[in-house]
Parts: structure tokens; sequence; C-alpha cells
């Protein structure tokens, strides 16, 4: 009975250590995913406030890249006419958090 109170304790232990070692290297993982995510909001709404128009994005991580694309939207006139909005797209390096690529869709 002793041994199997001696082995439980061995592995809580050990599963403590696992777990907070797998927490501590996802939390920085996770703040340079928030800061990669905001500098891509950031430019995207810049290329936005050129044409005006109301935006969604569309978030895909591939590797170390995160790829955010606006989703080009409608907007309708005061004459009820309906104005396509361009796209854009921006490649962020998550581990810098740097933008690598742009491009802007009239």
């Amino acid at each position: 009975m002793t041994n199997r109170l001696i082995a439980l304790f061995i592995i809580s232990v050990l599963a403590a250590f696992v777990l907070g070692y797998t927490v501590a290297t996802k939390i920085p993982r996770i703040s340079k995913l928030e800061a990669a995510i905001k500098s891509a909001e950031q430019e995207i709404a810049n290329m936005h406030q050129l044409n005006g128009y109301r935006y969604e994005i569309e978030y895909v991580i591939r590797g170390n890249k995160l790829f955010a694309r606006s989703l080009p939207t409608s907007t309708r006139l005061p004459d009820e006419s309906l104005v396509f909005g361009g796209g854009g797209e921006v490649t962020v390096d998550l581990e810098t958090g740097s933008i690598i690529e742009r491009r802007f869709y009239q």
C-alpha cells in the first residue's frame, strides 16, 4: 500500500511539472499570436480607411505565419445602389509580429 502511495505521489509531481512546462511554453506563443493579430487588424483597418467600407477578417495560421484576409463586403449607398468594397491580405510573421507582405484589392 505504501509503494502505491509513493508511486502516486511521484506521478502527480511529474504531472505537475509537465503541466507547468506546457503552460509556461504556451503563454509566450499566445501573446505572440495576439500581437500578430493586432498588427494584421491595424494594417487591414488602414487599408479600409481609404475606401470607408465595412469588412470582416478571416485568419489562417500556416507554419510560422499568420495570414489575415479582409473579406469584401457590400455597402448600400443613399441612392440604394450597392457598392462592393475591395479586400486586402496581410501576412504576419508570428515570431516577430512584423508584417511580411500586404496586398490591397480595389
